[in-house]
């Protein structure tokens, strides 16, 4: 359950109160993410190389304290467990469905419960899923190798991260690599904790064997 932030002994207090002023209080990056290992990882396992990275984006959220902070009724709260709830194009039609399935300990494991929700979802939402608290948006957009994106928001208490990432490309030195994008309430954190988790999920991919 969402534990509410005393904002008088909170350490971002003023922060948030600066950025609340804001209409439009959000701030994302675009960086190259270097995937070559995941990539061999899941053509070696069979799992879908979308699932996995969804599976480790979490994991390097997880550590950061700023991921687990939300808004909710207009005040800022603490969420346990981050869920990734991500866009996955329905079996041959051009449309998707939001697929929200809770984070497993191996990555395999949650490729497979993914592929089995996504394959028997019919509507566009779960609402139940709606309801959990701790949701990460994750999507993809594999036929564009962009160099940024602008995500929907719902306004200004809006505090679910967003992620998209897009089409990978082979690099001279061989490397695979792809644009990653991810935006947040400025309100509950700032560029030095997205930065933390591109470190961390670089870091992750680069052990992955």
């Amino acid at each position: 359950m969402a534990q509410p932030i005393d904002l008088n002994t909170w350490d971002r207090r003023e922060h948030y109160k600066l950025f609340s002023a804001q209409q439009f209080p959000y701030l994302g990056v675009t960086f190259r993410l270097d995937v070559t290992r995941l990539h061999r990882w899941c053509k070696e396992n069979g799992v879908s190389f979308y699932y996995a990275l969804c599976w480790y984006s979490i994991r390097a959220m997880e550590p950061i304290e700023n991921f687990h902070y939300r808004l909710m009724g207009g005040a800022p709260v603490r969420v346990g467990e981050l869920i990734p709830s991500l866009t996955d194009l329905r079996a041959g039609s051009e449309l998707f469905h939001i697929v929200t399935v809770e984070m497993t300990p191996e990555p395999a494991e949650f490729c497979r419960r993914t592929a089995e929700k996504s394959a028997v979802q019919s509507g566009l939402l779960d609402l139940t899923d709606e309801q959990m608290e701790g949701l990460i948006y994750l999507s993809c957009l594999p036929w564009l190798d962009f160099t940024g994106v602008l995500n929907n928001r719902e306004g200004p208490d809006d505090g679910t991260p967003q992620v998209i990432w897009g089409k990978y490309r082979r690099e001279a030195d061989g490397r695979l690599t792809l644009p990653y994008s991810i935006d947040a309430n400025h309100r509950l954190m700032d560029g030095f904790h997205l930065g933390k988790f591109a470190e961390n999920l670089q870091r992750l991919l680069d052990g992955v064997e």
